[in-house]
């Protein structure tokens, strides 16, 4: 596949060549000053509409002869996706010009342009403007006689099939219940000239691929087996009962005191009193008593004592120990706790699920680190601050601002994941939940995961809702569901 994007690439010059030689008789030589980007998703829009084509074009210098200096010149040509409200190129209703001038060069059309991403779609076409670095002239390379000659607007072309590049395939597993999770496949292809794209995106269920690990917890007096799918956040627990734990009923095994159950006293032969003590029967009984306590939505304090890439596991008092997903734990996606947790750290979650009968506590901690607003309401735009690169990809980086803010900033090869970076904010769109971000520099590696600032501290969440209310998507929220 790189070998067939390689051999590709460094034949569109050739080819844009040929192609333009047939009616614009330029010389074979073109050079990308551009990286590939999704223009629909870092559209950045102006009042004027010359000037937001401009902004958001792919830029090249290609040589063409001028009609102004009446010799080979090179042009610095700018390329932008054609983008319209009804998905159907401008040329279908006769208009050629950025203007809205018609083929013939002297009746106005509609040309029903849009904002990408919002309520305009790629049509296969893409804008095209020309000037001549010589002279300064525009589109001298359309010849004398025509309509854009000396004018700075641009004209359509046509997205050749076979200029197009295909996007790589990216993978994502999403848990969907107990025995499956999703597998949604995104690609697509790309125009080699003006990166108009067409995106791609496939789903089915598959089985999990499930890993079982046992894991000691001698605080609780068990063990558990977790048996947990490789690919997404499902994962399944059950307990045994250790069959001895060396002076567990003295409290001194762990050096922390323990609670225990007299489910018995009789008397030994010489008469003295003997307990029969349990600390299973202890542990059941503060489950039973905790869980008449809690609900769904109940905000508890815990304490960090064991972490996997798929969760942390969470002491919410008398040993009781619950679930905490990694997926539950921020806004700000990671990869693991640790990059948001340490071992014995105290910290508030919310109850998200209980089953009283296998006695399964879920928790979830995102719903108390604030909303999109509250937390975008730290910032402004023009703030320099400190981010950490939580994920990459090849339209650009991702970084946490605050573990349930993160923004985007144009991809650099210099970025991995886990970099603390100094970025500014370039701007805060709360109606698309978005972030621009540009970096300034890397900074040292941070010692340890940022203190937690929770919004919420006690009570009982009926529902929670992340995004604004002028979000123009759907509203990302979690409702916290009685137990029957």
């Amino acid at each position: 596949m790189k070998a067939r994007f390689y051999i590709q690439r460094r034949a569109l010059p050739l080819l844009l060549g040929l192609v333009l030689c047939l009616g614009l008789v330029p010389t074979a030589f073109a050079a990308q000053q551009n990286s590939y980007h999704d223009p629909a998703a870092h559209w950045q829009e102006s009042n004027n509409r010359t000037n937001e084509l401009d902004v958001n074009s792919v830029v090249t210098n290609e040589t063409f002869t001028c009609a102004e200096c009446g010799t080979t010149a090179i042009f610095e040509v700018f390329r932008v996706p054609e983008y319209t409200r009804d998905g159907q190129t401008a040329l279908s209703r006769n208009v050629k010009y950025s203007d809205g001038m018609s083929v013939d060069g002297e009746t106005q059309g509609t040309i029903l342009d849009g904002t990408p991403g919002v309520d305009a779609y790629y049509t296969g076409y893409h804008w095209t403007k020309a000037v001549c670095e010589s002279c300064g002239s525009f589109n001298t390379n359309l010849g004398a006689t025509n309509y854009g000659c000396y004018k700075n607007v641009y004209w359509l072309y046509d997205c050749a099939s076979n200029f197009f590049e295909e996007l790589p395939e990216t993978v994502r597993y999403e848990y969907a219940d107990s025995r499956y999770h999703t597998v949604i496949t995104t690609g697509g292809s790309y125009c080699g000239f003006c990166y108009g794209t067409w995106h791609t995106e496939e789903s089915c269920l598959e089985r999990h691929e499930l890993e079982t690990e046992i894991e000691p917890q001698p605080a609780n007096g068990r063990f558990a087996e977790v048996e947990h799918c490789t690919l997404c956040e499902y994962s399944r627990y059950d307990y045994t009962a250790a069959k001895a734990v060396i002076a567990d009923y003295y409290g001194v095994v762990d050096g922390q005191p323990h609670t225990i159950t007299v489910t018995d006293l009789s008397a030994d032969a010489k008469g003295a009193p003997v307990a029969l003590l349990s600390r299973k029967q202890a542990q059941e009984d503060a489950i039973t008593a905790l869980e008449a306590l809690l609900r769904p939505g109940s905000v508890v304090t815990g304490r960090i004592v064991g972490m996997e890439p798929f969760g942390a596991f969470v002491d919410i008092g008398r040993g009781i120990v619950a679930l905490l997903p990694t997926a539950y734990i921020s806004a700000a996606r990671i990869r693991h706790p640790r990059e948001r947790f340490q071992i014995g750290q105290k910290i508030l979650a919310v109850v998200k699920s209980l089953d009283r009968v296998s006695h399964r506590i879920t928790l979830t901690h995102r719903e108390l680190l604030g909303t999109w607003l509250e937390n975008a309401s730290l910032f402004a735009p023009g703030d320099t601050v400190q981010g950490i690169v939580r994920g990459i990809q090849d339209y650009g980086a991702f970084i946490e601002l605050t573990p349930n803010l993160s923004g985007l900033t144009d991809r650099r090869d210099d970025l991995h994941e886990g970099d603390a970076v100094s970025v500014n904010i370039r701007s805060l769109r709360p109606e698309r939940m978005k972030v621009k971000l540009q970096v300034i520099e890397r900074l040292p590696p941070l010692p340890a995961p940022e203190p937690l600032r929770y919004w919420i501290t006690d009570g009982v969440l009926e529902r929670w809702v992340y995004s604004p209310a002028n979000f123009e998507g759907e509203a990302a929220e979690t409702v916290f569901t009685p137990v029957p």
